[in-house]
């Protein structure tokens, strides 16, 4: 396998995972407006927003760069897209047209959006002339890495110090506290985990250009998955019924904000260092 088709590969391969994440996100966010009995407009419009959003963010840190429009992106597009199409059999015959195909399409359309964004400024080397496809040379700068570290640390401290001790001490009963404290510890282990490799990025950006880049694909998408497994809870805490509860509500809310805005930082640091890139793979 040559130089040029392997990569391609790999980004075809790691486009059907985050595909097969996409039913998993879009479910998530559903089942945070779900209403028992029925599916509610609200339960199907965030689960395409999640969906497409979720799908946006794959595209643009999946599609090939230094290509304008869809010009070389649709394997990945496809592959990103397929686990969704292949749900669509599994639909009633009623809910295909309700639920399945408004998913595709916002799918669908996250993608591409992503995919264009890629290459919408039309990337340019340091001298001027256009960039060669699938250039990496970044100019990542530090401080963005570290204020990444903080936030992300601040996040898994505020989980282990002000979210998972009322979460075990909940009574409700609708609750279950050791396997939601379990969790939380995960998620908290996720952020350090983290945090320690966004302070070696900060360390290596200048000399592990390539790296680097892929740690902060690895950031954004985690962020944005961890934001999504904590909005459940952040919601479902509000009806247990006790202070400590509600508080507990409160905190989690701040760590989804934080985990979108670190999501959001990756990005605009990677969007960043595309105007900069001057070095062919």
């Amino acid at each position: 396998m040559n130089s040029v088709t392997l990569p391609m590969v790999l980004r075809i391969i790691f486009a059907l995972l985050l595909g097969l994440l996409s039913p998993v996100v879009a479910f998530i966010a559903g089942s945070v407006f779900e209403v028992k009995g029925e599916n509610s407009f609200r339960e199907i419009f965030a689960a395409c927003i999640a969906a497409a959003l979720f799908l946006a963010f794959s595209a643009f840190w999946l599609a090939p760069r230094g290509r304008h429009g869809l010009n070389g992106k649709c394997p990945t597009l496809i592959a990103l897209l397929a686990p969704l199409g292949c749900l669509l059999p599994w639909f009633d015959r009623h809910m295909v047209l309700v639920q399945g195909l408004p998913l595709l399409a916002a799918g669908g359309f996250g993608a591409a959006t992503g995919a264009l964004i890629v290459g919408r400024k039309g990337l340019v080397t340091a001298s001027g002339s256009p960039a060669a496809p699938e250039c990496s040379q970044f100019v990542l700068a530090p401080r963005n890495f570290w204020v990444g570290f903080f936030l992300v640390l601040a996040i898994a401290i505020v989980i282990a110090v002000g979210i998972i001790p009322p979460v075990k001490a909940d009574r409700s009963p609708m609750a279950s506290p050791q396997q939601a404290a379990d969790a939380l510890w995960i998620v908290a282990g996720v952020n350090l985990l983290i945090a320690a490799l966004l302070a070696c990025s900060a360390v290596w950006s200048a000399k592990h250009a390539r790296m680097t880049a892929g740690l902060l694909g690895a950031w954004a998408i985690l962020s944005f998955l961890l934001a999504l497994t904590l909005l459940a809870p952040a919601t479902g805490y509000l009806d247990h019924g006790t202070a400590a509860m509600r508080t507990a509500s409160v905190l989690l809310f701040f760590c989804v904000g934080a985990e979108l805005l670190g999501a959001g930082l990756s990005t605009v640091t990677r969007a960043a260092a595309d105007r900069t890139q001057s070095t062919p793979l």
